[in-house]
């Protein structure tokens, strides 16, 4: 059985619906084979961050091969679930603030640029 691919349009409509803030999506085809997609957004609280992480994986469970996996859920403070080609962090804002995730992955994806231009070479 062949399950459709989950888009970031999709994952976006579903943070907005459930008020996610300042959400960030990131291409990191080029950095990893992993997964295509990095999505980073944020909750009000730890009660909103469960929340919105459990209506993600939720609305998309019938559309995927396997049950969403998610990591750090009971805490509340920074969940991580994996829709297989997009990756979703919902995390509070001072835990967003500290890790950086963003940064962390532009980096890494204008590294990999400046890597390949010089290949070129």
């Amino acid at each position: 059985m062949t399950h459709p691919t989950i888009t970031e349009q999709e994952v976006l409509d579903v943070l907005t619906s459930y008020k996610a803030k300042n959400i960030t999506t990131i291409s990191v085809k080029n950095i990893t084979p992993m997964f295509d997609t990095l999505m980073v957004c944020t909750g009000t609280s730890t009660r909103h961050v469960k929340t919105v992480s459990e209506q993600l994986m939720q609305h998309f469970k019938p559309r995927l091969p396997q049950k969403p996996h998610a990591e750090g859920l009971e805490m509340g403070e920074w969940v991580l679930i994996d829709l297989h080609d997009i990756i979703v962090h919902v995390m509070l804002s001072k835990t967003r603030d500290f890790y950086r995730l963003e940064q962390l992955w532009q980096t890494a994806a204008q590294t990999e640029e400046t890597t390949c231009m010089n290949d070129s070479d």
